[in-house]
């Protein structure tokens, strides 16, 4: 890669970052989308070294054709890498590495076969693997890899589970309900104190008259 892709790299690296820091006191997830990474260099090592605490990391459509360089995160739990031109050594990296992913995404790297994804058996902790390759013995792999309880959302009898992205944006969902429904209770709260200040002002102005009829 040239020394200009890798500067937009970089800038675009931190755009996000930047993006996604704004109103979180610790960053616990990155997630880097249609960046031509390719590989990892000291630069973006050290940009990406500041979160070191980071439990999900995403490269998703970045280009990646290795792993190398990319160091740290010994509490990542959840690694995302769709679509990029990942091969048997990136795998060896992530056992190595990120020992203690349980969420792993591979998808759309065509270099990776299912002979190279025994390796696997090593990540003790992994739960979930996704490959979304049709052509991949899913039974085969459950019994290579018996800790796995989850192949591309599905569990060993093949029974369909959410996608962890998905609801995610459930959850999101649902406190932007949430909030809509305050707001309006707001609104109706208002509505209520308008009404109640109007009709305190419309028996003021009866009292006089009252007492004139009396008089």
């Amino acid at each position: 890669m040239s020394g200009n892709k890798k500067m937009d790299a970089l800038i675009s690296m931190k755009a996000e970052i930047q993006a996604q820091k704004e109103g979180q006191e610790k960053i616990q997830k990155l997630c880097f989308e249609n960046i031509n990474i390719g590989q990892f260099t000291n630069e973006t090592l050290k940009l990406l070294q500041k979160y070191n605490d980071l439990l999900c990391l995403e490269f998703n459509d970045c280009k990646l054709q290795s792993l190398d360089n990319l160091l740290g995160f010994a509490n990542l739990t959840k690694l995302r890498l769709c679509n990029n031109n990942l091969d048997k050594n990136s795998l060896q990296h992530i056992i190595q590495y990120f020992p203690k992913v349980q969420y792993l995404d591979i998808s759309g790297n065509k270099k990776i076969s299912q002979d190279d994804l025994k390796v696997l058996v090593e990540l003790k902790e992994l739960q979930h693997l996704v490959i979304n390759d049709k052509e991949i013995d899913r039974a085969k792999l459950f019994e290579l890899i018996p800790q796995l309880n989850y192949i591309d959302h599905k569990d060993k009898t093949g029974n369909e589970i959410e996608d962890e992205e998905n609801e995610d944006d459930d959850d999101e969902d649902d406190e932007e309900d949430d909030d809509e429904d305050e707001d309006e209770d707001d609104e109706d709260d208002d509505d209520d104190d308008e009404d109640e200040a109007e009709e305190a002002e419309e028996s003021e102005d009866e009292q006089p008259v009252q007492k004139k009829k009396k008089l």
